[in-house]
């Protein structure tokens, strides 16, 4: 997984970016990628174990 470099961007540009994201896509599908994302970084986890 990639790990986000917060000394790189500040928090409004992040915000921006989101907004901008958020424009483009629907809040379900932003919900369901992250849902996918958790699910797939579970079972990594467990397997890893």
């Amino acid at each position: 997984m990639h790990k986000f470099d917060f000394d790189r961007f500040n928090i409004s540009s992040l915000v921006s970016c989101f907004l901008e994201y958020k424009k483009k896509m629907n809040i379900h599908v932003i919900a369901r990628v992250v849902y996918a994302v958790a699910s797939l970084r579970t079972k990594w986890r467990m397997q890893m174990r």
